[in-house]
């Protein structure tokens, strides 16, 4: 009796691989580096908004648009990292092909009688994902920081961070490729090195720790500073005394 071949599922025991299921595993890797994309854009304004309401001048216009070119870097490399896992699913179904036309008696290649064919998906870089918001400031407006310190900044910034990470981590946490490559090693080899690109995808896509560090030198200890050094500033010179004493000399107040 003749075998039709399985359709990806169904005998645990058996070893090989289905083109049509490694089609679909490449593309959900592809469908979601869209999703990341979409919370990366989603997620960001309501970042941006904190930042304008919470930090008022040129210097948060400064952070914001070197934030922003940050975080397009690094959604760039989770997209290579992404490009670099399909190309990974590719070759490994490529090689099965390739063993089983030569695994035959005599080595010679066997007649093609298999209809293989992959439809490898293009991960589009759409940089720049994300952007300066472009604010008009004018001279009625309070400057500087609006709650005298940075933590609901510095919170604004790593909520974004978390929830891009958390995003990214289920996504990738939910594919199984054991309907592509058939036989639990091969699948769960398979799995686990698409976790740990996931995860590498997290941590580039979370690497902003250099960014907190200047939020709080930035948002914190200059702006502290500055206000010291404005009032010792004006302790030193004191005008206020020298023309209290001045006035009290005059003869209309005498």
């Amino acid at each position: 009796m003749a075998n039709n071949g399985g359709n990806g599922s169904g005998n645990s025991s058996a070893i090989g691989y289905n083109p049509e299921q490694v089609n679909q595993l490449m593309e959900s890797i592809q469908s979601n580096v869209t999703d990341i994309e979409e919370a990366m854009q989603g997620d960001w304004t309501n970042l941006v908004t904190t930042l304008e309401q919470k930090w008022v001048g040129d210097d948060e216009q400064d952070f914001e648009d070197k934030l922003a070119q940050k975080i397009c870097g690094l959604y760039e490399a989770a997209c290579n990292l992404a490009t670099g896992l399909i190309e990974t699913i590719k070759n490994t179904s490529d090689s099965w092909h390739d063993f089983q036309t030569q695994n035959t008696v005599d080595g010679q290649a066997a007649p093609a009688i298999v209809s293989y064919s992959l439809e490898v998906p293009t991960i589009e870089i759409n940089n720049p994902i994300v952007e300066k918001n472009e604010v008009s400031i004018d001279n009625s407006q309070n400057l500087g920081l609006m709650d005298g310190e940075a933590s609901s900044i510095k919170s604004a910034v790593e909520q974004y961070v978390s929830n891009v990470q958390d995003k990214v981590n289920n996504l990738f946490s939910t594919i199984d490729s054991s309907n592509a490559f058939l036989g639990t090693q091969q699948s769960s080899s398979i799995n686990n090195y698409m976790e740990e690109t996931g995860q590498a995808m997290a941590d580039v896509l979370t690497a902003v720790n250099d960014f907190y560090t200047a939020l709080d030198y930035q948002a914190g200890t200059n702006y502290s500073g500055s206000e010291e050094t404005v009032s010792t500033t004006l302790d030193s010179e004191n005008p206020v005394d020298d023309t209290a004493s001045v006035l009290g000399e005059s003869k209309w107040n005498s």
